[in-house]
């Protein structure tokens, strides 16, 4: 190896400042991704072959189809506070640490899947619909994610609490019911 030259880590790959890592794909472009961040909050897409990345048709359809990769604005008691982006138990440890939320929740991490299963039997669990309607109206408030997987994944069930005739009931009695504004 030549002095003067640094051997980079991967053929194509380059680290720059602040841990962020490089990626050229064609000697115009350059895709940076801070490596922490990204870890932390989304999974990284891979591609099948750097060529992938020359090929401007292929390039498009990543650029499309990629997870988004959002880093909330918001950390502590107010990322919580927020539907958008709270996931209530599915958090892990290294999110909950990175967001400032790690003593805010339960010690104990839970899947989507289980949230859903917990949720469709709290709901179960109530004897009328609008009781059913509170904890769905709650539900979307606190994390929106979960609510419309619960109810993308129980529409037979749930429609009839979501819609006529539980709304029709739902608005009758709002004071009874209002919570908090949305």
């Amino acid at each position: 190896m030549k002095e003067g030259k640094e051997k980079q880590p991967c053929s194509g790959y380059k680290i720059g400042l602040n841990r962020t890592l490089i990626l050229s794909y064609d000697s115009k472009t350059e895709i940076a991704y801070d490596r922490h961040v990204r870890d932390i909050c989304t999974t990284a897409s891979t591609f099948t072959s750097r060529n992938d990345l020359k090929d401007p048709k292929k390039l498009a359809l990543h650029k499309l189809y990629r997870p988004e990769r959002v880093t909330p604005n918001e950390k502590g008691y107010a990322l919580l506070n927020t539907a958008r982006i709270n996931k209530g138990m599915a958090f892990t440890l290294k999110e909950r640490q990175y967001l400032g939320i790690h003593g805010l929740l339960p010690p104990a991490f839970m899947s989507q899947e289980q949230q859903v299963y917990r949720t469709m039997k709290r709901i179960r669990d109530e004897p009328d619909n609008l009781g059913k309607y509170i904890i769905l109206d709650e539900l979307q408030c606190r994390t929106e994610k979960l609510f419309y997987r619960v109810l993308c994944e129980n529409v037979k069930e749930l429609m009839p609490i979501v819609y006529t005739p539980t709304v029709g009931l739902a608005c009758q009695k709002f004071g009874a019911i209002y919570r908090h504004p949305k």
